[in-house]
């Protein structure tokens, strides 16, 4: 279990990755109207079970295929986790405990990585304290910093403030962008979620436009079966219902 719990995300990021989408509502209002439909077309004479069956498989896909900015937060979402593996910084330790141990285990960390960490411990004014006294020496040590101290400020106060953050970022080149970009969305959406605010909207525009081949394809697939997960759900109840009824 200890193994498990090093393993799994903190609840605010579980959260974030289920409300990517597709809604729940809208899940929800897909039953309900498939089931009805299929209700009324089943009590047709002669009709079968397969074209029910059909519609409410076909009405449970349309919350997916319509989640435009779902689909567009979970590419964001693992774009922006391969490239942190890509840049070393994919095994950050996800919870207090872990965070506290790794402190104490690399004490002479960046103060880039130390802030990070830091925050995850829940030790925010160190953390701000920690990369404030970084030096930037080039314009993506600067974006960085900037980033880092809005997420940072926005954890403490409630909101984020991303001006200065931005400004910074867009001093880049633009293909040095997007990962700053994302972070920053990222660390606002946790916040906002955080305050029950909602996030999908800006987070989706930030990550408008990605590169998909940076995403491994097994990825992809997992994410494909996560978004249609009502349908191959729906689809798979059917077939144990109809395999039921025709082995009788």
């Amino acid at each position: 279990m200890t193994a498990i719990r090093r393993r799994r995300l903190p609840r605010t990021a579980r959260g974030l990755l289920d409300e990517a989408g597709p809604p729940a509502t809208w899940q929800a209002a897909a039953i309900v109207v498939g089931t009805l439909i299929a209700t009324v077309v089943a009590g047709v004479p002669g009709i079968g079970l397969v074209i029910p069956a059909g519609i409410v498989v076909s009405i449970a896909c349309l919350p997916a295929i319509l989640d435009v900015t779902g689909w567009r937060i979970r590419l964001a979402m693992a774009w922006l986790v391969a490239e942190q593996r890509r840049r070393g910084s994919g095994g950050m330790p996800r919870s207090v405990a872990a965070a506290d141990r790794w402190l104490s285990e690399h004490p002479d960390a960046s103060p880039l990585w130390r802030s990070g960490i830091l925050v995850t411990a829940g030790r925010i004014p160190e953390a701000r304290a920690t990369i404030e006294a970084m030096t930037p020496k080039t314009d993506e040590d600067r974006a960085v910093v900037a980033r880092m101290l809005a997420a940072i400020d926005g954890l403490r106060d409630g909101a984020v403030d991303p001006r200065a953050a931005i400004a910074a970022i867009e001093l880049l080149p633009p293909a040095q962008q997007t990962y700053h970009r994302l972070s920053l969305a990222w660390a606002t959406a946790w916040v906002e979620k955080t305050h029950g605010r909602p996030w999908r909207s800006a987070f989706a525009a930030a990550g408008h436009g990605l590169d998909v081949r940076a995403i491994p394809t097994r990825w992809l697939v997992l994410l494909s079966v996560y978004h249609l997960l009502l349908p191959i759900c729906v689809t798979l109840v059917l077939a144990f219902w109809a395999l039921i009824i025709l082995t009788r």
